[in-house]
């Protein structure tokens, strides 16, 4: 049984990095990258970062260009973007493994049997 789960994991992550964009494509993905790359020079807002604001979903005040989504996200993007903004897709993946293996930890804690099925089911919101 722990054979099969790791194999399920293991599909699971070559099917993502074979199957996932060459770039981003999603206005959402910009708005995180850019605020990730103005955090990492050391700001919020994109002018005194030094980082082209994208055209929608940035705030304009006197300080300066920010971007409309809370900073949390793109702080944790920060550790995966500083050798290429691809690796910033890794976070999603860990969150997945992560939730996945605390979901089997439950339904041991619990006595509950585990079927082996694509874990995929349970933790689609991660991606």
């Amino acid at each position: 049984m722990k054979k099969l789960l790791i194999l399920f994991l293991i599909l699971q992550i070559a099917a993502i990095f074979l199957f996932y964009p060459e770039f981003y494509g999603i206005y959402d993905e910009d708005l995180y990258l850019t605020a990730t790359y103005a955090m990492q020079n050391g700001s919020f807002f994109y002018e005194k970062a030094g980082v082209s604001a994208p055209f929608l979903g940035t705030a304009k005040g006197s300080n300066g260009t920010i971007s409309i989504y809370p900073p949390g996200n793109s702080a944790l993007l920060l550790p995966f973007t500083i050798i290429n903004w691809k690796l910033a897709f890794l976070k999603n993946i860990l969150l997945y493994i992560g939730s996945f293996l605390l979901f089997i930890l439950i339904l041991r804690k619990l006595k509950y049997a585990f079927k082996p099925i694509n874990p995929y089911y349970f933790f689609s919101g991660c991606f």
